[in-house]
């Protein structure tokens, strides 16, 4: 999040609303580190940095609030990690498909992909999840980051592991 004096010092300076590189310094650090937890590869977390930062600096002037820049990199980025890892999903896929045509070895049976399954949420429901569980963000802070109540993240978290757990058991009993 940005720091009382980064907005101290953008309000004070309208014309040149935002100093990218103090932007960039105040929170690259935590950006590719949470990058780096969506994403299995430092390079592809890097990308989608980088990716948020250019659509920060296009948009930038857009920005109501510079008190919530911290806030809107976040969501910026998140929705970036799943779009690459959609993209990834899809290019596995295809790579799956020409392999099993080429008489590659199919995988074990009994190997659940916690990925696959995680990415047939329901998008809101895979956020929630992915926020909550894997990130370890609280309900206030998902709520608060989703534009949700507490209690709707609470639910959808709730949806999201019974959808997850009858998912992995439908898979467990068909591979048997």
């Amino acid at each position: 999040m940005a720091s009382d004096s980064t907005v101290g010092r953008l309000r004070e300076h309208p014309p040149d609303l935002f100093d990218f590189d103090t932007i960039y310094q105040q929170h690259s650090g935590w950006m590719y580190a949470l990058a780096c937890r969506w994403l299995s590869a430092p390079a592809e977390a890097e990308d989608a940095m980088q990716d948020t930062f250019l659509t920060f600096y296009r948009r930038a002037p857009q920005i109501e609030h510079p008190s919530k820049i911290g806030a809107w990199l976040k969501r910026v980025l998140i929705n970036t990690c799943i779009d690459r890892l959609k993209n990834a999903k899809k290019h596995r896929a295809e790579e799956l498909r020409a392999d099993a045509s080429d008489g590659a070895p199919a995988h074990n049976e009994l190997e659940i992909d916690l990925a696959e399954v995680t990415a047939r949420l329901p998008e809101k429901l895979r956020q929630v999840f992915l926020l909550h569980d894997v990130e370890g963000f609280t309900h206030r802070e998902v709520a608060e980051f989703m534009g949700i109540t507490d209690g709707t993240s609470k639910s959808q978290l709730f949806h999201a592991r019974r959808f997850l757990r009858k998912q992995i058991t439908a898979e467990r009993r068909g591979a048997r």
